[in-house]
Parts: structure tokens; sequence; C-alpha cells
């Protein structure tokens, strides 16, 4: 964790030793929020509508899912088996920038 409690309740504020690393993440964030609001649509992904910053942190607006959640549909599992062939996929159509 590299950020403490805000004096107002609501805004982030990454403590003194931490700021060159919560800065890298703001920036990864902002990367990764673009490349998700630009996926093109997939049958296994939740649509991320929009990001943006406010209090000093960045959110991701995603379309609500009715539904149930994963861990209850895969109890005996920490991950379904639907995440690694949608991210194959997204991968193979070079939708993801290299790593």
């Amino acid at each position: 964790m590299y950020t403490g409690d805000s004096t107002d309740g609501e805004t982030v504020h990454p403590y003194p030793d931490k700021v060159e690393l919560f800065d890298w993440s703001m920036e990864n964030f902002k990367k990764e929020a673009s490349t998700l609001i630009n996926l093109p649509y997939h049958t296994n992904v939740v649509r991320v509508l929009a990001a943006f910053y406010a209090n000093n942190t960045g959110y991701i607006v995603m379309k609500q899912v009715k539904g149930t959640n994963l861990h209850k549909l895969y109890p005996e599992q920490q991950h379904t088996p639907q995440i690694p062939a949608v991210l194959h996929d997204h991968h193979a159509r070079g939708h993801f920038p290299p790593a």
C-alpha cells in the first residue's frame, strides 16, 4: 500500500516516500484504462465505458452486468476457465501491446 488516509475523507494522498511509485501507477492506470476503453467487444469481457480522475486517483466506469459473480459459478477455482481464453484471444488479435 502506498497511500494513506486522507484528511478530507475523499482525496488520495501517497505516502511521502511512495510518491514516485504512486505517479508511476497512475501513468500505468491511464494506459490500461485507454486500452480497456478501446478494446473490441468480447462476450466474456465487461465493457469499460469511461475512465476519469478525481480526488487524486483514477476511476473506471464499467457496464453493469446482471447475474451472479464468478466465485459463485466456480467456487473451487481461484481463476475461471474463461479468463485465460479471453486474454489469449485479445493478445492474438493484437489488442494488447506486448509487455
